[in-house]
């Protein structure tokens, strides 16, 4: 009985648009109706019920099996997108600073060698 229920729990949830599912009964057939599909060149799936099941319950994930999907801002790639952006703020703040360090280090080398020759043209 408890394995019946499982099924039954997670069509409830409808990982599937039921507008666009329609069960022939005499026929004995589920038509799927959706967007054009590219390789089909078709808009529509007919398929036995019993194949149709089969279809579902594919998706019905393993106990214990991680359900939780993140996409836009929480995706991995956004996140990786994120961090690298950081790391290269990071970068482009250190060489900034480098830069400027340099810049001081530059400034302070010219004015020892203008000392420096000033002294030996004395």
């Amino acid at each position: 009985m408890e394995g019946r229920k499982q099924p039954a729990r997670y069509m409830i949830r409808t990982p599937f648009s039921l507008e666009k599912m329609e069960y022939k009964e005499k026929q004995g057939v589920v038509v799927y109706r959706s967007k054009m599909h590219a390789t089909f060149k078709r808009n529509f799936q007919i398929m036995p019920g019993v194949e149709w099941l089969k279809q579902l319950i594919r998706h019905i994930p393993d106990k214990g099996e991680h359900l939780v999907r993140y996409y836009g801002w929480y995706s991995s790639r956004a996140r990786g997108v994120r961090s690298k952006h950081e790391a290269d703020d990071v970068k482009e703040k250190q060489s900034a600073q480098e830069a400027m360090t340099d810049l001081e280090y530059t400034n302070g080398a010219r004015s020892a060698w203008a000392r420096l020759i000033q002294k030996v043209y004395e």
